[in-house]
């Protein structure tokens, strides 16, 4: 059975140069933050405030918990969307979207977004991007 290994090269760069490169990647981390919360307000009807807000709102282990959060949401009166299953289920989409792009777990993401109301995406780019940062360094 052939080996299969991966040598580990070294990378140097200008301090310059690691500057612009994180400037790209946060541009596209804001990216994908914009696009998942344009996503969700299009296929709700929701505001894009009102979908920061929901999203602040969840505070999960697990994406498959999403649902009973926002039961629990529309019960107390702090959600106005009537369809908790069909918002679940974009909601869901649009953390493994931010997942995938950050290589974050569902509760990091969630601590993160309700950490404090946002109404800009660049208050929660910059927080996923270092805990992301912090997560990889530590897998290497």
């Amino acid at each position: 059975m052939p080996s299969t290994s991966f040598v580990r090269t070294q990378f140097h760069a200008s301090p310059e140069v690691l500057a612009e490169m994180e400037r790209v990647d946060m541009e596209k981390l804001a990216n994908i933050v914009q696009g998942v919360v344009s996503s969700v307000s299009y296929q709700t009807g929701m505001t894009e405030n009102e979908v920061m807000s929901t999203l602040g709102k969840l505070r999960i282990e697990m994406v498959g918990q999403i649902k009973d959060m926002l039961d629990d949401l529309a019960t107390q009166g702090e959600l106005s969307y009537p369809d908790t299953a069909k918002l679940g289920r974009i909601l869901e989409s649009a953390i493994r979207n931010i997942a995938d792009a950050t290589d974050l777990d569902t509760d990091e993401i969630t601590e993160i977004l309700s950490r404090k109301p946002w109404t800009s995406i660049d208050m929660v780019v910059e927080p996923l991007r270092m805990r992301s940062r912090i997560d990889r360094a530590d897998q290497v």
